[in-house]
């Protein structure tokens, strides 16, 4: 776990902190990373992702910030949080790092100046293999970020075992 503390930087200090985290990461060798990103979707989001992907050059990223202990979940690429879409919460007023929507791929794309692409839950709860080949077409398609939608504990895990099987973070 490394901590970077990036959420209210400024933009490009956040990209060169955590930039500079995942190369550290790199040069230990370590075989596996899961960027965590605020699961209200606050910060330097875009940024922190495009710095993660510049450093380790991968193809595609997905994103999933449902935290269903937590009662935030992604359904149709919306973050909702207890029940409410997170621009009518409390955490889209943040003085610091307040957000404008709970369409997350909107946000994202407006961050990180890349095509998103989305997975609903339908598909998201279908065999691993069949989302596999979701995100592959989504992929070849030109999208970079893949926001999907998850609910409970189980979409999250059959998400994780897909970018796993892709080797995609």
């Amino acid at each position: 776990v490394v901590d970077t503390e990036t959420r209210n930087l400024a933009l490009e200090d956040a990209y060169r902190k955590v930039r500079r985290a995942v190369r550290l990461l790199r040069r230990n060798n370590v075989k596996l990373v899961y960027k965590k990103i605020d699961s209200t979707l606050r910060g330097n989001i875009g940024a922190e992702i495009n710095a993660v992907m510049d450093e380790l050059n991968v193809k595609a990223i997905i994103i999933a910030p449902a935290f269903p202990e937590q009662k935030r979940t992604v359904i149709n690429g919306q973050l909702i949080v207890n029940g409410v879409p997170l621009e009518k919460t409390e955490y889209a007023c943040d003085p610091l790092s307040p957000v404008s929507s709970s369409r997350i791929s909107m946000l994202v794309e407006r961050q990180a100046e890349k095509k998103v692409g989305e997975i609903p839950l339908s598909h998201v709860r279908k065999d691993v293999d069949l989302i596999v080949e979701e995100i592959r077409s989504q992929i070849e398609a030109g999208k970079r970020i893949i926001v999907a939608d998850a609910e409970i504990q189980s979409d999250l895990e059959r998400i994780a075992e897909a970018s796993l099987a892709l080797n995609i973070l």
